[in-house]
């Protein structure tokens, strides 16, 4: 047996329903009865049972009674009442997987970070341009307001292909040639774009075989 109840709305429609209470939102100051006396109210099922429901809202109730109660309610040990059993709620409540929720949302703090560390702090478009340029095929962070590439290359402000050098070593070299390709190619884009101008076929080339 379920929760019965029967209630009568105020005037001027002044209705009186029976049958059993579905649902009662605080929040949206509703509730909702199913007066299908055929519905089964002995099954074992969760699955979700037809009837005829009816959505008033509480200001409208005259007056209401409480026909009975679930036969198995509930026992909450902690203060000897009893507890809604939400095992045979209808519609059906599906546990929560907490793993698989810890799992995404760890997942999606550290692409959050991720992305945080590619932004610049203090950085004019161009500067972003440049390392979102690099960071396509080669290992790319922010050191301050200076790009470091393959924790080898620096390149200082303003972002200009003169503003890359290295630390020293020969073996340094072909990297540093290789971002200042980058560099050349990522400004020459830069100045096309701000005029609007469409970008020569050796330039596309150029950035196609460096990205």
């Amino acid at each position: 047996m379920t929760n019965s109840i029967r209630l009568t709305t105020i005037l001027p429609t002044n209705n009186t329903l029976e049958g059993t209470l579905f649902t009662a939102c605080p929040i949206t100051n509703l509730i909702a009865i199913n007066t299908n006396t055929n519905t089964s109210t002995t099954s074992t099922t969760t699955a979700p049972q037809p009837g005829t429901y009816h959505i008033l809202p509480i200001p409208k109730i005259a007056s209401f009674q409480l026909l009975s109660l679930p036969n198995n309610p509930t026992p909450n040990t902690t203060n000897n009442t009893t507890a809604p059993d939400f095992t045979t709620a209808t519609p059906p409540l599906t546990p929560l997987d907490l793993r698989a929720l810890s799992t995404r949302a760890t997942n999606a703090i550290a692409r959050l970070k991720t992305l945080d560390s590619k932004r610049g702090r203090g950085v004019g478009r161009e500067g972003q341009e440049i390392f979102d340029a690099l960071g396509r095929t080669l290992p790319t962070r922010w050191s301050e307001q200076s790009i470091v590439v393959l924790d080898a290359v620096v390149i200082k402000p303003p972002y200009r292909v003169e503003d890359c050098s290295v630390g020293g070593g020969g073996g340094q070299q072909g990297a540093l040639g290789r971002v200042r390709k980058v560099v050349s190619v990522s400004i020459c884009l830069g100045c096309l774009s701000a005029r609007g101008e469409a970008m020569p076929e050796v330039l596309l080339l150029s950035a196609s075989f460096i990205w």
